[in-house]
């Protein structure tokens, strides 16, 4: 358990993991952060890649959720960038199953979690929950 969720816990506040899902596709990307924050999670969504390196850069998070495009070259450029910029944060990586490979390639890791569309909202979770060690989900 990290430093501030002790924290919090002894003043009996309730810790919300915080995730920066990066999702080009807005209904999508809306529908992520809707399954997310319900179940307890703090969301900052980007929607372009200029967002979520401003994004990644300003702030700390708990777990970054990446969706591979495999119509937009860029989006293995912004994976090896975010992996400079935290290494060590887990990464969640959503991926069609034509690009899974190329993912792994780019990104070898044993912090990183890939899962291929369409994905079941139970399974997203329970992958979330894995990466941050979490036995159960966080207090809403």
């Amino acid at each position: 358990m990290a430093l501030i969720e002790l924290y919090l816990k002894e003043r009996g506040v309730p810790y919300q993991p915080s995730v920066l899902l990066i999702e080009t596709e807005p209904s999508l990307r809306h529908t992520l952060a809707m399954i997310l924050r319900q179940s307890g999670y703090a969301v900052t969504t980007a929607g372009h890649t200029r967002d979520a390196l401003r994004y990644a850069g300003a702030q700390a998070y708990d777990l970054i959720f990446l969706d591979i495009d495999r119509v937009e070259p860029r989006s293995t450029d912004l994976l090896q960038t975010i992996c400079r910029l935290g290494p060590d944060i887990p990464m969640l990586i959503l991926a069609a199953s034509s690009v899974a490979g190329m993912v792994n390639a780019a990104s070898p890791n044993e912090r990183r979690a890939y899962l291929v569309k369409p994905v079941d909202p139970a399974k997203l979770l329970a992958c979330i929950r894995d990466l941050l060690g979490q036995s159960v989900p966080p207090a809403r």
